[in-house]
């Protein structure tokens, strides 16, 4: 039975691993993601801005 339970460890450690690196890889694609989210806002403003200012002078 001590070896049923050594390998009961070993192999919850495994699959702790794995999370903590699929965790990981998900955490990295959402920050791609919100930042992409972030740049492609402010560069709209940025034409809502300038749009509304030609607008504005004339």
């Amino acid at each position: 039975m001590d070896l049923f339970e050594h390998l009961k460890g070993n192999n919850l450690m495994i699959v702790i691993v794995l999370a903590g690196v699929v965790a990981l890889f998900l955490a990295i694609k959402v920050g791609h993601a919100i930042l992409r989210l972030v740049f492609g806002l402010t560069c709209l403003a940025a034409i809502g801005v300038a749009v509304w200012w030609f607008f504005l002078k004339q």
